[in-house]
């Protein structure tokens, strides 16, 4: 067989392959991947290790194998060769921006929205038409990032309250005497408080990540998986309804103690084994109505003749996993484009600066992650056992364990005047603010007045305002409360609630900017790190609080107020003198 050979000329002016040749483009976009995930990382790891935190978040590591679980099953649907090849220009660049956004801010929240979004966009670029296969495993990612503005705390205290109410009124019909006082239910032997366990909040959130998963490995409609969920959340409710009135009535009548100990822990399992049992009756129902009416079933009239039947089923078209089978066009170059080698070195720069602010701001509040010394030192006589004609009757120090909501110590002194009784508590450490009004709505308090009142002006010049409120509750009993959160220095914060919500969002993003230079120039730290609570909280049975009593109660606030900040101030001036930032 004859064969051509290229002539010298030829061969000498072929030209050498250029090692960009060599790239594969694909390779190189999943390079460009791989970076993006790496500048997330910091922030993501401290996003999850804070989420835990929260008992109601505890389903999180179930999310974390399950998702990846159903995407391979759901990928391997995908033909190998409907995959696209090439260089997702757009959706890195979309990635990039949030990512910086993300780390200028040193928000974990944010970083974790950033992380999802970009895996949607790469997973669209990657999948083609067979994204909609795809996007029902990445939407469940979204049952991992928290509401904004605290709305799932919000949820909590509401779901503590209605679930209080509700339970009174069960007790009522059953004949159990008792008292509702805020979310704590009271019968003559013991007072039971409805915690975020007894709540429902765990199981709703539990029970509708569970309802959630099932829908999607069932392939369901839209129609179907949202009446799942809510199913899900009713049912969750319901049932904890249920046994908080049980626990109450079997202590009551039958004294059994369903409320502590081994008991308290079965009578949680049973509910949550019973909702689940009601979430997959109401799963069936839904089915009866709406899946396909199968005609070879029916046995009455001529099933090819039934009008209902015909329409019915033409309005519940068949699920089809990818309803695109056209291969995506496969993206082979012999070269890498410039722009995608440009665009790789670019991501890498963001991606290693963004880790590296990262781990500065990080590192800033691992620094700042302790109560201050100056506050765990603090001691019965440590404040005046005199405040005017206020005595110090009582000490005692309250210890929880650790959680993202409350402090974990609270050091509680008692006064008591001829007319009132007073208790000042300090309660911490916290991270930034600590909205204290929350946790008295949830205690059965409302609040009538809510306002920002001057202290004295300090030393130095600076106005500084504590935050006042004036409540009742339903049986008649009247307060008045004051606090203020201050920072390791003592200077007390801005309460969020009073102002506008751009003077609150500018003041966090200057506080946000400074963190990762706190390491480098101190008097940069921001004062959102470890804070500390001082409150004061005066009672009455009915009378209203006077306004002299009210003058009174400020002036003695601001005194405890100034001690406790010349504690902080001169404990953090020590430790800055020994070297710690």
């Amino acid at each position: 067989m004859a064969t051509a050979t290229p002539s010298r000329a030829e061969q000498s002016s072929a030209k050498p392959v250029s090692p960009r040749a060599r790239i594969s483009p694909t390779l190189l976009g999943l390079a460009a991947v791989a970076l993006v995930a790496l500048g997330h990382l910091p922030l993501v790891v401290t996003y999850f290790r804070r989420l835990l935190l929260f008992d109601h978040y505890q389903f999180v590591p179930l999310v974390l194998i399950g998702v990846p679980a159903l995407m391979v099953a759901r990928v391997r649907s995908i033909p190998r060769s409907a995959w696209r090849r090439g260089f997702p220009h757009r959706a890195l660049f979309i990635s990039c921006g949030t990512l910086a956004v993300a780390s200028l801010f040193c928000s974990p929240w944010a970083a974790m929205v950033s992380l999802v979004l970009s895996m949607g966009l790469l997973l669209r670029y990657y999948a083609g038409p067979h994204w909609r296969s795809l996007l029902p495993v990445w939407a469940l990612l979204l049952l991992i990032i928290r509401p904004p503005l605290h709305l799932d705390l919000s949820l909590i205290t509401t779901l503590q309250i209605e679930t209080s109410k509700v339970s009174s009124i069960v007790l009522e019909n059953l004949g159990v005497k008792h008292l509702m006082d805020g979310n704590v239910l009271v019968i003559p032997q013991r007072r039971f408080l409805v915690e975020e366990a007894c709540s429902g909040i765990n199981s709703v959130f539990a029970l509708l990540t569970a309802s959630a998963f099932y829908a999607v490995f069932v392939h369901a409609s839209v129609l179907r998986a949202a009446l799942l969920i809510g199913s899900a959340v009713f049912w969750a409710c319901f049932m904890n309804l249920v046994r908080v009135a049980a626990t109450i009535f079997a202590f009551e009548q039958l004294q059994v103690d369903l409320g502590e100990g081994l008991a308290h822990t079965i009578a949680g399992m049973v509910t949550f084994a019973l909702a689940v049992l009601f979430v997959a009756f109401t799963d069936q129902m839904i089915r009866f109505f709406l899946d396909p009416i199968d005609a070879a079933s029916i046995e009455f009239w001529e099933q090819g003749r039934n009008p209902f039947v015909r329409w019915w089923n033409r309005t519940r078209p068949a699920i089809v996993d990818n309803p695109d089978n056209t291969p995506a066009a496969a993206v082979t170059p012999s070269a890498v484009p410039a722009l995608a080698v440009t665009t790789t070195l670019v991501i890498g720069g963001i991606a290693l600066f963004s880790a590296g602010w990262q781990m500065l701001a990080l590192q800033a509040e691992t620094n700042d992650n302790e109560g201050p010394a100056a506050i765990a030192a603090l001691e019965a006589d440590s404040i005046p056992a005199a405040l005017g004609d206020w005595s110090q009757t009582g000490y005692e120090i309250e210890r929880r364990k650790k959680n993202a909501v409350l402090g974990d110590v609270s050091k509680i002194w008692t006064y008591r005047s001829p007319s009132y009784s007073a208790i000042v508590s300090v309660d911490y450490p916290f991270r930034g603010w600590h909205g204290l009004d929350a946790c008295y709505r949830g205690q059965g308090w409302q609040v009538d007045e809510y306002r920002s009142v001057p202290l004295p002006v300090t030393d130095d010049g600076r106005r500084i305002a504590m935050t006042e409120a004036i409540m009742h509750r339903s049986s008649g009993e009247r307060a008045l409360l004051m606090f203020v959160v201050m920072d390791r220095r003592g200077r007390p914060l801005h309460d969020p609630a009073i102002g506008s919500f751009a003077r609150q969002m500018a003041h966090r993003t200057v506080e946000r900017l400074k963190r990762p230079l706190a390491l480098r120039f101190p008097e940069l730290a921001p004062s959102q790190g470890v804070t500390t609570q001082l409150q004061m909280l005066i009672a009455s049975d009915g009378d209203p609080i006077t306004s002299a009593v009210r003058d009174e109660a400020r002036e003695h606030f601001a005194t405890l107020q100034a001690q406790l900040s010349e504690r902080l101030a001169a404990d953090d001036k020590a430790a800055s003198e020994g070297g710690r930032p």
